[in-house]
């Protein structure tokens, strides 16, 4: 290799003197041709060029001259041989193999010199003892050399044919070791599943739609290799028993018959201390005179340039500390260009600990249930119900065991009635294991008259000392131990069972029943249980080698973790003997374990399991409690209600976003350690209203209504950065097709565009502001290349933006596309140019290269998402609670859309739709609803038509889902709620993307207040929250005393009349509640959108509420009678009543205040202040509040235009705008008069109150103790306070008895959705003060 050649690449960051030494490399060059060559004088000038860049001097000839000669002058020290004399040495082992080899190692050779020389020579100075040990070590590389070529002279005896068959007796011994005698099927594409049948060998064949993928992704993966690339790994994932061992055997084989090399590696079996490269040479190839090294060599020379297929089976089950090294070497195979790599794992890199996401990803699929069902009749065994069984028996190693527990009803008899274990139920994996096991013990037991077997020995085996080994090998990491490792194992546990009274009680029983002597010791060995747990029940795989090394594995992964669960079940039970000691609390249990003993644990034996764990305490260790929290919380779908943590150290268990608190069940912390930890959260402190996954699914980000992005982990939540730069809320996000860059809009009409690559990896703030829109930026997508992204905001305008990385961003083109609000933009995946959006007037258009192309139906309801299929040909649409799917070809002259299915549903609005190849998923109210594709959708765009369709249906959060994003890599969703929660979601199914588990939840860090109103004794308020519920707070306590439930989405507006309250919310309706128990006694469901305001009448009995769709109705809620109010074109934010309430007042976002005659409902159109002129507000109207003094009879309005305006009437009953009041930097959102006062406090996004006299516009005081957006505010009827309620999720009282002066009285806090009222914490170790406030503050008994 050239030396000149070896620095080019990473020269232009090389400091100045270390460029010294590099041109002193280089002087051999000048002296020997007494000028530089062509490269020479290229590498000199780059090194002048960036010297005087970074130093500013220049670097000349001479004074590198001192440098070149003590470096050439080393040389000749000539202690053993000089270079050239190695070169020499080289020549002539090369003519051992072809030219081309010698020419590799000389190239390999001269890199690890000039590497070793060039560092050495920077770091410290040249002296002849340095000289002497460099020297040293280029003899041994020398030497490592001739036994590197030697070793590889085999290839020049070898042909193609020679290595395929080489590599096929490798592939078969690890067939033969990898042969799993629960599966029984292997998989041939030549036959079909309806053509089963016992063949000679005594398999049943079936096909393998997994093996059919994966080659066709070969296929693929080979088509797109390009010369001197890398080749991305590919990952192959799928949960256990699903067959990937078999379809990658079976892959491998047919590569075999198609003349393709492949090398099969069970990874389980990599030992300590031995790189993979290491093993695969000394355990896969062993005995076959080549290595790995020499087999992809090659495959690239000799066989034109052949790809080398390496099957790396079992990632999850390797030693986590050998993973990340593992990793290392995946990446460097992947850049020899010839090796194409496929890995299986039950979950992803980053899911195994490791920071790895560039890879293709390969999901494997269940078995359908017609093929289930074909498979149960050939033999000749019990169907079972559908609902019950289809997602157990689509798992191919469940099939097969299903078959031997069901299929011979005399097992079943007798297990049932006699001693053993039998579990019964079927339904869960875990449960069908377990019994296979026993089934397994009955048939050795009765196999033979003949054969002395010990029933109590293959009980003991089975029962007792196979958890017991599947526990140790999962505290230690291994999936495969060596024997004398195992038989140690196996010795210790006989000696602690021994004296066991559950396994002394245990022999009696067996004894009595199988007439065996009671104390049979002398089979029950650990060379006899090792004999049972192998030959007899086939539980344990004993594997030799040719060197006579012996290891021991269970037959399946599976089998491990529910032996694992056996042993912890049994731990509960005999939790005093010291057998089971350990078994729980030691380690931290993986994802995997708990779902397993969350399936096979009923709700009886966990809550039995919580009374014994929790009557020990010096047994739970450092992560018991932690593990028992997270069963219950999987069981039992995060409801700890009524749970006793008496005593119990919780400093390490998360409890956020759990129910604590019901009716009749408390949750009681009777000294119990309670940290910060416990229920805090790193999420958003307000609605989460966009996510978007980053290119490889290992990150996404999320955008919220608290004005930061934050970026996450998608694999366990972690948060790893945040990005702040908006000023209001931000309502969209979006990251690049190639992961560099996200985009961002919100409230304040900017723009972002982020470098988060740089963000990420340099930790530096990156960011440009595009300022080009005035209106609301509602969403943003990017286009299938990333070359432009799209944004559409309130006003109807659509931008697009032409885009490179690290160059500023530049508009292409703005488009006034709709009336107004854009609330949707989707691009093609395929068509470049091609844009969908669709507007809050109902309209869809379709737009080519920034021209419309076709405008959809005109529907009556907004339009709130869009999604393209994922070829491009059909476009799907939420409106309203309507699922609309249309055929789209933009080329035909003629019906160019063509309206294919109109799916209703039960709900409101439809918030967001995702496409993906397998399934339409959508948003839907607090659901998310998933319908599978084979279902209804054949391939051809075609749909079959059908009376019902059968949705999947996901819930998990507590209020309405508000955005959603697809990881097709990943295959996973991820939701984001008002409630400020974030959901990550996978499916246990995915064939029909069934079973949608939440695999990690991001709760709120705190829970933004809506609205408040106060007691007519001015002892209490009720406060409205983003976690769908009313709190009412005793105001002299400081502490929440009631939390009315009811409403399934944000309580957006509340008021207090007499022992009644009143509230409304985003779930359209209008609740009336009873104050003292907290019991909703009426609700109204007319309004169709989000209830803004509410007020009473002082009757107690009538009510006013407006709504997002864009009307007022009057409600006596006694008798039910409702009169709508219509007259506004947009929606109603505000409502007040005039002293005598004959008025009801109203404002609007269409910028005017309408005026109704309150007893028949009819606006009083004299009276409608309409925006113009100079008069009246220039944005929406949020805000509205009516004097009530008489000889005061003002009204004040307040608007996003930052302004209060003071109305009164003249004497022709007109409004005349009477004042101005200016001093808030964002929109008012809230106001409220003192009682017979000229006083008027308001609120704002800006995060202040003002105190105003409304009479002379004079400010009074300024009020700023709120963090985040001024939500809501009122006055007591006393006068005396102030109550504010803002987005910080706080509630602030203020003392205004001294005006004009103002006092903060306390600050009002819950803890974000976890209800505590009733809770008793009594003598409870709290970490803070603090902490022991907030907990009381939200309802705690301490």
């Amino acid at each position: 290799m050239d030396i000149i050649a070896f620095f080019v690449p990473g020269f232009a960051s090389i400091p100045y003197d270390i460029a010294k030494w590099g041109c002193g490399l280089l002087w051999e060059e000048l002296r020997k041709g007494k000028r530089l060559s062509a490269a020479g004088e290229e590498l000199y000038d780059l090194v002048e060029k960036e010297v005087k860049q970074k130093t500013g001097n220049r670097l000349s000839i001479d004074e590198i001259a001192p440098v070149c000669e003590i470096i050439f002058n080393a040389y000749r020290l000539n202690n053993k041989f000089s270079l050239d004399d190695i070169r020499e040495a080289l020549n002539v082992i090369g003519k051992k193999c072809p030219h081309e080899e010698a020419e590799i190692w000389k190239q390999d050779f001269d890199e690890e010199v000039s590497r070793n020389i060039f560092l050495r020579a920077y770091s410290q100075k040249v002296d002849s003892e340095l000289i002497r040990n460099t020297l040293d070590d280029i003899n041994k590389k020398v030497n490592q050399i001739l036994a590197e070529i030697e070793k590889s002279a085999f290839q020049t005896r070898i042909s193609a044919e020679k290595l395929l068959e080489t590599l096929k007796r490798a592939m078969d011994r690890q067939f033969t070791l990898a042969d799993n005698y629960a599966m029984e099927i292997k998989p041939v594409d030549s036959m079909l599943l309806t053509d089963i049948e016992e063949k000679e060998s005594g398999r049943e064949y079936i096909a393998n739609e997994n093996k059919t993928a994966l080659l066709e992704k070969l296929k693929e993966t080979k088509r797109e290799m390009e010369p001197d690339k890398p080749i991305i790994p590919l990952l192959m994932t799928g949960e256990g028993g699903i067959g990937k061992t078999v379809t990658m055997l079976e892959t491998a084989e047919q590569l075999f018959k198609e003349g393709k090399p492949a090398i099969y590696v069970p990874l389980r079996r990599l030992k300590e201390k031995m790189s993979l490269e290491e093993f695969i040479d000394a355990e896969i190839l062993r005995g076959e005179e080549t290595t790995f090294d020499g087999v992809w060599r090659f495959c690239r020379d000799k066989i034109n340039n052949a790809s080398l297929y390496l099957f790396l089976d079992g990632f999850n089950e390797v030693r986590h500390e050998l993973k990340e090294g593992l990793i290392q070497e995946i990446r460097r195979w992947a850049t020899y260009g010839n090796i194409i790599i496929i890995v299986s794992s039950r979950r992803t890199f980053e899911e195994e600990g490791c920071q790895d996401n560039h890879y293709q990803r390969l999901c494997m699929k269940r078995l359908s249930w017609e093929k289930v069902i074909l498979y149960l009749q050939k033999r000749k065994t019990k169907i079972p119900a559908p609902e019950k069984m289809s997602e157990v028996l689509g798992i191919p190693l469940m099939l097969k065991i299903y078959t031997v527990v069901e299929r011979n009803e005399k097992i079943i008899e007798a297990l049932s009635r006699g001693c053993s274990r039998w579990r019964k139920d079927l339904t869960s994996p875990g449960n069908l294991l377990w019994d296979y096991v026993q089934c397994q013990i009955y048939i050795a037991n009765n196999k033979s008259e003949t054969e002395a077997i010990s029933s109590m020995g293959l009980i003991t085996a089975a029962e007792y000392i196979a958890p017991y080994l599947a526990a140790k090998m999962n505290e230690s990491g291994a999936y495969i131990v060596d024997y004398l490792t195992a038989d140690e194992w196996i010795e210790k546990g006989l000696n602690m069972l021994a004296d066991t009274p559950s396994f002394q009680q245990r022999k009696k029983m067996v004894s009595l029943k199988y007439q065996e002597p009671l104390f049979s010791e002398t089979i029950i060995t650990s060379v006899n249980i090792l004999d049972y747990l192998t030959h007899r029940l086939n539980i344990l795989r004993l594997d030799e080698n040719e060197v006579g090394n012996i290891t021991l594995s269970f037959e399946h992964q599976d089998f491990q973790d529910v032996l694992h669960y056996i042993y912890i079940e049994d731990s509960f039970k005999f939790y005093q003997e010291t057998f089971f000691e350990g078994a729980f609390c030691n380690a931290r249990l993986h994802y995997d374990l708990v779902t397993r003993m969350s399936e096979m644990m009923d709700e009886k034996e966990i809550q039995n399991l919580w009374e014994d764990f929790r009557s020990d305490r010096s047994r739970w260790g450092e992560y018991g409690i932690s593990n028992i929290v997270e069963i219950i919380k999987r069981k039992f779908h995060n409801d700890l209600s009524g749970v006793d943590f008496t005593g119990v150290d919780l400093k390490n268990t998360k409890l956020s976003g759990v129910t604590l608190a019901q009716k009749e069940r408390k949750a009681i912390f009777r000294k119990a350690k309670i940290s910060v930890e416990t229920f805090s959260s790193e999420g958003h402190s307000a609605t989460v209203d966009s996510v978007s996954f980053n290119n490889t699914g290992a990150k996404f980000v999320s955008a919220s209504y608290d004005r930061l992005l934050r970026i996450w982990n998608s694999c366990d939540g972690k948060r790893l950065a945040d990005l702040e730069g908006h000023t209001h809320y931000v309502r969209c996000a979006a990251w690049s097709p190639d992961g560099k860059t996200i985009i961002s809009g919100g409230d304040d009409t900017k723009l972002i565009v982020w470098d988060a690559y740089a963000k990420l990896e340099l930790k530096e703030d990156r960011k440009q502001i595009l300022e080009h829109h005035k209106g609301w930026i509602y969403c943003a997508d990017w286009n299938c290349d990333g070359t432009q992204f799209a944004s559409g905001d309130s006003n109807g305008v659509i931008c697009i933006w032409n885009y490179e990385y690290d160059h500023p961003v530049a508009l292409h083109k703005e488009i006034h596309a709709h009336k107004r609000n854009v609330k949707s933009i989707v691009w093609s995946p395929t068509l470049k140019g091609i844009l969908a959006s669709g507007s809050a007037v109902g309209e869809i258009k379709i737009w080519k290269d920034g021209v419309e192309e076709l405008c959809l139906d005109q529907f009556l309801s907004g339009v709130q998402a869009l999604s393209w299929s994922p070829d491009g040909k059909m476009l799907a649409a939420g409106v309203g609670n309507a699922l609309y799917i249309w055929e789209i070809c933009l080329e035909r002259e003629k019906e160019k859309e063509k309206l294919t299915e109109r799916i209703e549903t039960q709900g409101h609005t439809i918030t967001k739709v995702v496409w993906t190849s397998d399934f339409i998923a959508f948003a839907l109210d607090k659901n998310l609803y998933v319908l599978s594709l084979n279902k209804i959708y054949d391939g051809d765009y075609t749909w079959h038509t059908q009376n019902e369709y059968s949705f999947e249906t996901v819930s998990g959060h507590k209020s309405v889902i508000q955005c959603l994003a697809w990881s097709a890599k990943e295959q996973k969703l991820i939701t984001g709620a008002d409630d400020s929660s974030i959901r990550i979601w996978r499916a246990r199914n995915p064939l029909w993307h069934k079973e949608w588990n939440c695999i990690c939840a991001i709760e709120g860090s705190s829970l933004p207040v809506r609205c408040v109103a106060w007691s007519e004794d001015s002892k209490s308020i009720i406060a409205g929250y983003d976690d769908n519920v009313l709190r009412k707070w005793n105001i002299k306590e400081a502490k929440c005393c009631k939390v009315l439930k009811g409403h399934e989405n944000r309580v957006k507006c509340v008021d207090w009349s007499g022992n009644y309250i009143a509230s409304g919310s985003n779930d359209a309706v209008v609740r009336v509640w009873d104050a003292e128990t907290g019991e909703c006694i009426a609700y109204m469901d007319q309004h169709k959108g989000a209830v803004n305001c509410v007020q009473w009448f002082s009757d107690h009995q009538r009510i006013i509420s407006g709504s997002d769709d864009n009307t007022l109705i009057l409600w006596k809620y006694t008798t039910d009678e409702k009169i709508c109010l219509q007259g506004h074109d947009d929606r109603v934010y505000c409502v007040s009543l005039s002293p005598d309430e004959r008025i009801i007042v109203s404002g609007s976002n269409d910028r005017t205040i309408r005026f109704w005659n309150s007893e028949t409902g009819k606006e009083l159109k004299d009276m409608r202040i309409m925006p113009g002129n100079g008069v009246g507000h220039r944005a929406q109207i949020r805000a509205i509040d009516w004097s009530c003094r008489e000889d005061f009879p003002v009204l004040a309005s307040g608007s996003n235009d930052k302004t209060i305006i003071c109305w009164k009437q003249d004497s022709n009953k007109k409004w005349k705008q009477e004042k101005v009041l200016t001093g808030h930097d964002d929109f008012v959102y809230c106001l409220s008069w003192q009682p017979n006062s000229v006083y008027l406090v308001s609120g704002s996004t800006d995060s202040t109150l003002w105190v105003w006299n409304g009479e002379t516009g004079e400010k009074i005081y300024h009020m700023t103790a709120h963090t985040n957006y001024a939500h809501g505010v009122d006055w007591s009827l006393n006068g005396d306070f102030i109550a504010s309620a803002s987005c910080d999720g706080s509630i602030i009282i203020w003392d205004v008895r001294q005006l004009p002066k103002v006092s903060f009285i306390r600050r009002l806090v819950a803890i974000n959705g976890v209800d505590l009222i009733g809770c008793d914490f009594t003598a409870a170790e709290f970490e803070t003060e603090e902490l022991k406030k907030l907990i009381q503050m939200s309802g705690g008994e301490i």
